[in-house]
């Protein structure tokens, strides 16, 4: 039983075999039609049978794994795996291009619903959780336990897959709130541990999250600034958030009137609804005035200048955009000493180079900022072994240039 049990589990190493192995003979025949003689066709065949072993076995193994689960995904996703099989093994026995219609066709529908039963039907088009900037805003059950449920459970207690009839999408279907919390709760060697199939358990912080919900009734509309939070419980949140780790997401700013910048060619967008950080972008003809900038530099956090024409001295009062975190200046005449004026941005933590006259003593004025990820230096005067060499020395950094 622990060898089927463990055959079973392998299912998901195994799917990406066929996966590959399929993706790559399509485009070899596809290939094999616009250049019969290509000499890599030699391959060909032996694709197709490794495509329809790795089939083959990735069917049983989902067999053995699918034994006590439940739903329609996994209904469909079974029987398009037996038939993609099914027609591997035909197109090998008879070798007809009209197969391959089928074939293709299948193996988009089983390797789709194979992704909704890990991922989630909405993987590739997941909807934004709203940003929370102050805890008062934070609406528990929405806010804080929908996420934690999506990021740990809604992948096995979901419609179409509710291992156990647990259907942890529908706050009406969930039963008993406090069988959730036990069970969180046990050791991962427990038979009754969730989440189960090795899966990462809670972190403490969401444990907390979720027991403090049951222990208040596990309400489904309550606001944080309806419940008396103690020190703990606010530092709590607030650690969950992220509130005491950005600074720029509880910025209290005024909204100021952007009317005078929209004309003179700035487009401006806050950064999520109701925001008061602003997405700043230089639309208009000729170069921009930079200094109607200063009116809202507490404000702007994204910043895009390519291709704008602006020179090393425009860059003076860009570096008093003092929240400033991402900052596209690419295909501008600028250099170092346009890049020196940028010291004083401490939330930097994204900037794009591209096409740019920077050199080694520009990179290195920017590998100093506190809070830089990535830097973007294709196209640059800087040479690719010294790049090599500053990427290694500084593995955190992310340096994107041409290898």
């Amino acid at each position: 039983m622990a060898v089927l049990e463990l055959l079973g589990k392998s299912h998901l190493l195994w799917v990406h075999l066929p996966i590959g192995f399929i993706f790559l003979a399509l485009v070899l025949t596809l290939l094999k039609w616009k250049n019969p003689e290509a000499p890599y066709l030699i391959l060909l065949p032996l694709i197709w049978r490794l495509a329809t072993l790795a089939a083959i076995f990735s069917v049983l193994s989902g067999l053995l794994l699918s034994e006590n689960q439940e739903g329609a995904n996994l209904f469909f996703h079974q029987y398009a795996g037996i038939f993609l099989t099914m027609g591997l093994i035909t197109y090998l026995i008879f070798n007809k291009n009209f197969i391959l219609i089928f074939i293709g066709i299948l193996f988009v529908i089983t390797i789709h619903l194979g992704a909704s039963l890990t991922h989630g039907e909405d993987y590739l088009f997941t909807e934004k959780w709203k940003v929370i900037t102050q805890l008062n805003e934070v609406e528990l059950y929405e806010d804080a336990i929908v996420p934690i449920f999506k990021a740990k459970c809604f992948s096995c207690h979901k419609p179409g897959k509710s291992k156990g009839d647990l259907d942890l999408t529908n706050y009406e279907k969930m039963g008993d709130k406090a069988e959730l919390v036990r069970r969180t709760h046990l050791p991962k060697s427990h038979k009754e541990f969730m989440p189960s199939n090795g899966k990462a358990p809670l972190s403490k912080e969401q444990l907390a999250i979720l027991s403090y919900w049951v222990e208040i009734g596990a309400p489904k509309t309550k606001r944080l600034a309806q419940l008396q939070l103690d020190a703990k419980r606010k530092a709590l949140f607030e650690s969950f958030f992220k509130l005491n780790e950005n600074p720029l997401l509880s910025l209290n700013v005024k909204s100021a009137k952007y009317e005078h910048l929209a004309k003179n060619g700035f487009l401006i967008q806050p950064i999520y609804q109701q925001s008061a950080l602003l997405e700043v972008k230089y639309t208009g003809k000729g170069k921009p005035d930079l200094k109607l900038l200063q009116e809202v530099k507490k404000q702007v956090v994204w910043l895009d200048l390519s291709n704008t024409g602006l020179r090393n001295e425009d860059l003076k009062i860009v570096g008093q955009l003092e929240n400033l975190f991402k900052l596209n200046l690419s295909k501008n005449d600028i250099s170092n000493q346009g890049i020196l004026a940028l010291g004083g941005l401490k939330n930097l933590t994204d900037i794009n180079l591209y096409e740019t006259q920077v050199n080694a003593a520009a990179l290195n004025h920017l590998l100093k900022l506190p809070k830089i990820q990535r830097i973007y230096v294709w196209e640059t005067k800087l040479p690719t072994n010294y790049l090599d060499s500053i990427a290694k020395i500084n593995p955190t950094i992310s340096l994107i240039y041409e290898r």
